[in-house]
């Protein structure tokens, strides 16, 4: 017999004692006094009642159970973000009348666009506009004017065949700057990669980790085209670019004694910025689309003044109250004063209360919930009674309002008006990433939506399978270390460790080390897949350059320079990171390539591979002589071990030929093993061959 399941936040107390009261006679049939003075009923009241507040309990759940909840999945609630985007001036030349001396705009400095007159933007920091106008961008094989450049050309960072394309040179008419300001100037840069696809990282914006573990480097120099100026090296005060590996813009600074030089120059010398690559955090060639000087960044922000009275303390322990906080961005901070003594003293923001001692004059705030939480005389000061308090300056955003389309004009406060319109310039790119804070569906579905597309990562494979497809990582291939702890000695147990291998331009023979944002991108995109309990790692191949020195014994008729291209490709194949690419031969044959697979991962090299792999080569009889060794180091017969991470990279290789007819031949055999009770003279030219590339040694030489 199946009972109904009752709703328990529907039931209420009297239905409650009604359906206990109607069970009486059933099971306590000589209970006859069910009126309300029976100490039976009372207990009835009693249990009833306890079950009422029970079943509230457990049919209710409030907003901070529910952002418990996503907390605990990892999930919480987003704050605001203001948008941001580049005003980039406009191509046309510069007003030099205008801007004969420049002028310094201040950081918040307000920008509008006439089209969008309700919303207020502002600069994101002081800048200095130069009057210099950008006449052109240089490379060692490339002279582009700028009206070109803009509009038609696409110049490649990184192709290291030509190693001036990884230095761009901006040249201009007149020097950038006449005297000392207190601001830098911004360089704007737009980058795509092979398939002309705009790059931009909003990940690396927002993850601290990858921000910290940056290793892409730039420099800056400057310099007058006056005889004897030498260049000077330029301060990066702040770069979104990653090293121009993504686009955004860099903030550089002028040094006091080059300004001190500049001032004594004419002002009609003309000048160049020089741009050099130095590392690079992407393994994938990028190109620019468009550079130039005098960009601005502006951010969707608006000031909320200061408050006159905010509201009166009651002197009471963790004393709290609202503050309208879902406009606030997460970058802004909340300062308050407290009015002690007559006078408005400024307390502090902390993020957490249980660190500040009794005297401290801290605040907590807690965003999420709207509230401003003061100490409780132990962990932190209480606000005098009736005493005021009131917040300072603090700036708000109107979030996915403040997003535009490409191609609006803006004005700038402070900044002359370039174009013809009475305007400083345009968004090339949307204006965009301005987002609200979530309400509370928001977050609830955000949590659902969590647990419903979560597939945690269990066996090799799958973890295998899913660094391999991650959306635009630039993995090649991947393997998986079972126990291996990449920081600790020993094995660890309940550790997995993913060593990737990047994908890398193949039309240069360099190899530059691959940085650590790579592998920390991958690894806090699959943080949160991994099972419970289970620490995954993340890290990338180590390439280790090899040498070989071989002899190769070909056979008659063979052409010595085929026969040696042919094992450097088979070598290239064999002794690499990466797969080769079928066309990167220069035989239209290419099925002496067939079957050859990039090295393994902490595979050791071996002579005898490497001999097998030579002795396979079209026209080669046998092979007289091999030795590897890692470069730079003496090579010989001896294998070479790899760590677990370690792969093998063929970098220098020293092939000798020789006719079968020669005296090498003869050495040769005499020096190999056969079987044993036979000779050198029981064999054939055929069986010879086959011999010699087995191994075999003459058991009447020996």
């Amino acid at each position: 017999m199946s009972f109904p399941v009752p709703n328990l936040d529907k039931v209420e107390f009297e239905e409650l004692v009604e359906q206990a009261r109607a069970l009486i006679p059933r099971y306590a049939p000589e209970w006859t006094d069910h009126n309300v003075h029976d100490p039976g009923m009372m207990l009835l009241d009693l249990i009833a009642w306890i079950v009422d507040q029970e079943s509230f309990q457990l049919g209710f759940i409030s907003d901070k159970h529910i952002e418990a909840f996503a907390a605990l999945l990892g999930v919480r609630r987003q704050l605001a973000v203001a948008a941001q985007g580049l005003i980039w001036p406009p191509t046309d030349p510069i007003n030099s009348a205008t801007l004969l001396q420049g002028v310094d705009l201040d950081q918040g400095a307000a920008a509008f666009c006439p089209e969008q007159t309700e919303l207020r933007y502002q600069t994101r920091h002081g800048l200095h506009i130069s009057s210099a106008e950008l006449l052109a961008i240089e490379t060692q094989s490339t002279f582009i004017t700028r009206d070109k450049f803009v509009n038609e050309s696409i110049i490649s960072l990184n192709d290291q065949r030509r190693a001036g394309n990884r230095v761009v040179e901006l040249i201009f008419d007149r020097p950038l700057i006449q005297a000392l300001s207190p601001h830098p100037m911004c360089l704007g840069v737009e980058l795509v990669n092979n398939e002309h696809e705009y790059l931009d990282n909003d990940q690396l914006r927002s993850n601290k980790l990858l921000r910290e573990s940056l290793q892409g480097k730039v420099t800056i120099d400057y310099r007058i085209e006056q005889a004897g100026e030498p260049w000077r090296r330029l301060r990066i005060e702040h770069d979104e670019t990653n090293a121009l590996n993504y686009s955004g813009y860099l903030l550089v600074s002028f040094p006091n004694e080059a300004v001190e030089v500049l001032q004594n120059l004419p002002n009609t010398s003309r000048s160049r910025i020089r741009i050099q690559i130095t590392e690079r955090a992407n393994p994938l060639p990028v190109k620019i689309r468009t550079i130039s000087h005098n960009v601005i960044p502006v951010e969707q922000l608006e000031l909320k003044p200061r408050s006159p009275f905010l509201r009166t303390s009651f002197g009471e322990p963790d004393e709290s109250f609202e503050v309208e906080l879902a406009s606030m961005p997460a970058t802004e901070n909340l300062e308050l004063e407290v009015e002690e003594s007559g006078q408005f003293v400024a307390w502090n923001e902390i993020s957490s209360l249980e660190q500040a001692g009794p005297n401290d004059r801290v605040f907590q705030l807690l965003r999420e919930q709207d509230r401003v939480v003061f100490g409780n005389g132990i962990n932190g000061k209480i606000p005098p009674k009736n005493s005021q308090i009131r917040h300072l300056d603090y700036r708000v955003t109107r979030g996915t309002a403040g997003n535009q389309i490409t191609g609006l004009a803006w004005q700038i406060t402070g900044a002359p008006a370039l174009a013809g319109a009475g305007v400083f310039g345009f968004n090339r790119l949307p204006i965009r990433g301005g987002q609200d804070r979530w309400t509370l569906a928001q977050l609830r579905a955000a949590a659902r939506r969590f647990v419903l597309d979560r597939k945690a990562l269990l066996s090799n494979q799958q973890l295998t399978d899913r660094v391999l497809t991650l959306e635009k990582s630039n993995v090649d291939s991947a393997k998986v270390l079972v126990g291996y702890h990449p920081f600790l000695c020993n094995s660890v147990s309940g550790s997995r460790t993913v060593v990737v291998t990047p994908k890398r331009d193949m039309t240069t023979d360099v190899l530059e080390p691959v940085p650590l944002i790579f592998s920390r991108d991958i690894e806090s995109r699959i943080l949160d897949e991994n099972i419970l309990g289970e620490k995954i790692h993340v890290l990338a191949s180590k390439r280790v350059a090899i040498s070989v020195t071989a002899e190769l014994i070909i056979e008659d008729g063979a052409d010595p320079d085929e026969t040696i291209a042919i094992a450097r490709e088979r070598l290239n194949a064999r002794l690499s990171d990466i797969a080769l690419p079928n066309d990167d031969s220069c035989f239209e044959d290419k099925t002496y390539l067939e079957g050859i697979e990039p090295w393994p991962i902490g595979r050791a090299v071996s002579c005898q591979e490497i001999k097998v792999l030579l002795a396979n080569t079209p026209g080669v009889v046998a092979i007289s002589q091999c030795l590897i060794g890692r470069l730079n180091e003496t090579p010989s017969e001896n294998d070479i071990e790899l760590a677990p991470i370690e792969i093998a990279i063929g970098a220098q290789y020293t092939l000798t030929v020789f006719d079968q007819r020669s005296d090498k031949q003869a050495k040769y055999i005499q020096g190999k093993k056969a079987p044993r009770n036979s000779s050198c003279q029981d064999y054939s030219e055929q069986e010879t061959r086959a011999l010699l590339k087995e191994g075999g040694e003459c058991y009447e030489c020996r």
